[in-house]
């Protein structure tokens, strides 16, 4: 497991890990990642052979690009703008008026013959 460090939207991690062959023949590292372009993602070498007992060192970086930190990020239930908010809350102060200049009453508007 490979842990890079917390980093903010826009910004790079890098890390390298070392790869080591222990057994008596020889092995073929064939790393096989996602896009760059989608997980941000990128290992160098991807390919390599190792002979017995040998090492290498793969180098890691990872980007965190907006589009994918936004993957991540939930999005905040849409929130009615300031002038929806203004709008609505007008209307209920227009309502409340309409319905203490009727008493507490029914009445029918003028205007849309409409009964409230």
């Amino acid at each position: 497991t490979v842990q890079l460090a917390a980093i903010p939207s826009g910004s790079a991690s890098k890390e390298s890990v070392v790869i080591r062959n222990c057994s008596k023949i020889p092995y073929t590292m064939n790393l096989v990642l996602p896009s760059p372009a989608l997980a941000g993602l990128k290992a160098s070498p991807v390919c390599t052979t190792l002979a017995p007992g040998q090492s290498q060192r793969i180098q890691l970086e990872f980007w965190a690009t907006e589009d994918y930190v936004n993957l991540l990020t939930p999005k905040p239930p849409e929130q009615e703008t300031p002038a929806e908010e203004d709008e609505e809350e007008q209307h209920q102060q227009e309502v409340s008026r309409e319905i203490r200049r009727h008493g507490g009453r029914r009445w029918e508007n003028e205007e849309t013959r409409s009964i409230h």
